[in-house]
This record gives C-alpha cells, sequence and structure tokens, in this order.
C-alpha cells in the first residue's frame, strides 16, 4: 500500500502545471508514464476498492472526461491487461478473480467490442458448467512437468471413457477451434440437442466462426440436427 501511495504523490507532483514547466520537455509524457503506472498498480491489486478507485484516473468514455490522466485508448488497454490477467489466474467460474475481471471490465462505459467479447467470454463459462462441461481458464505459474504429466492423464482417461467423461480440462481463452466446445456440451448431455436456443447463445457468447453470425448459427444446427437424427436412430436399433 505505501508503493501505491509513493505512486499516488508522485502522479500528482508531475501533473501540477508549476511542475511541468521546470521539467524537460518530456514531462507530459512522463505524467501519462506515471499515472498509467499508478492505474496498472491499483487494477491488479486484487482489491475491489482499489478497481473502483481508478474510475476518477480513467477516461471511460470515448468522448468527454478529457482531464481524466489516462486517455480512453490507454485506459481501455490497462482494463483488458488486468482482466486477462484475473481471468487467467482464476481456478474455475466461482472464483473471486472472476468477479474482480469483470469489475475491471465494466471500468469502461461506453460500448466496445473487446470488453463486450472478454465480458461475454467470461459468461460463457456458467453455460459451459449448465451442461455439464467444466472447464478451467488459463492457469498461471503451472510447473511444465506437472502440466505434462495432467494432460497425459486426461488422455488416458478421454481414451478410457470414449471421450464421455464428464469433467473436460480445458483452457478457455487459448482454444483455438471453439466450435468444439459446442460439441463436447452435446456429447456430455444427452439432450443437450434440445436446447437450441441455449446452445446457439453459447455460441455466441465464445465467438464461434468469429463475427459470421450465419456461419455460425448454420454450425449449431448442423450438429444439434446431426445429433437428432442420430439419437432417433440409436432409439430404431433399440427397439428393434
Amino acid at each position: 500500500m505505501v508503493a501505491v501511495n509513493t505512486l499516488a504523490i508522485e502522479v500528482k507532483k508531475l501533473s501540477d502545471k508549476s511542475s511541468l514547466e521546470m521539467n524537460n520537455p518530456r514531462a507530459p509524457l512522463l505524467v501519462l508514464d506515471y499515472g498509467q503506472i499508478y492505474v496498472s498498480t491499483l487494477l491488479s491489486s486484487g482489491s475491489a476498492a482499489n478497481i473502483k478507485a481508478t474510475g476518477d484516473i480513467l477516461q471511460c468514455r470515448e468522448v468527454g472526461d478529457y482531464s481524466k490522466k489516462v486517455p480512453f485508448t490507454r485506459a481501455v488497454a490497462l482494463v483488458l491487461q488486468a482482466a486477462t490477467e484475473y481471468f487467467d489466474s482464476a481456478g474455475d467460474l466461482l472464483d473471486p478473480a472472476m468477479e474482480l475481471a469483470r469489475l475491471c471490465l465494466h471500468l469502461i462505459l461506453d460500448e466496445h467490442e473487446e470488453i463486450q467479447e472478454k465480458l461475454d467470454l467470461i459468461s460463457s463459462l456458467q453455460f459451459l458448467s449448465d451442461f455439464g462441461l467444466t472447464l478451467l481458464p488459463l492457469q498461471v505459474g503451472v510447473i511444465v512437468v506437472v502440466v505434462v504429466v495432467i494432460i497425459i492423464i486426461i488422455i488416458i482417461i478421454i481414451i478410457i471413457n470414449n471421450n464421455n467423461n464428464n469433467c473436460l480440462q480445458e483452457t478457455v481463452r487459448l482454444c483455438d477451434d471453439r466450435m468444439r466446445l459446442i460439441e463436447a456440451c452435446v456429447r456430455n448431455k444427452p439432450k443437450a440437442y434440445r436446447q437450441c436456443v441455449r446452445l446457439l447463445k453459447l455460441a455466441e457468447k465464445l465467438r464461434v466462426a468469429g463475427a459470421d453470425s450465419r456461419a455460425r448459427e448454420g454450425q449449431v444446427l448442423v450438429l444439434v440436427a446431426q445429433t437428432a437424427f442420430q439419437t432417433c436412430h440409436n432409439i430404431e436399433n433399440y427397439a428393434v
């Protein structure tokens, strides 16, 4: 806390008009640098109160609030960085770090694509959990050897259970093909294909097919249709 207070004092000194006049031509840049360091420290402090306090320093709207020390574009970058760090450090969707990530993102008051994408990614964890799919956010600071061992164990479990295990551990944010997560939901819950609207909503939050909503909807509906057909086929075979 002492370090944070010291930074606050330095920012105040450098932002003083008389101080700027006495400093070299880089003084305005120094003020900006110190302001960003101060904000970054508060955002990463793990304290909800400190995170909320940055609203007095960040330009939270693209238009207006020009008196704030950290301009809008940089404010968005700092908020996204802090939110990503909290997201990656969370053990599950109920981890307190998730709420801190949301708190950071809600500092930006304007609609912003990257901010909304991050909020949707956090929301998607609850959807995935509802379908019986437990996915962990990216874990930070794990020893490489332990990671390799865990991956080997998971692969063995998947092979033994023929891909029908109830707890699939993956990293959500770094998943290259997020349609696989939708497929895993359908595999995990036998009647999940009946929840078409919810699957489409999950696909939207995961940004399946990027910004192409028609392609996204097509992929999900094809999966639902194929699963429904296969289910009916299995029932008929069982009846015979």
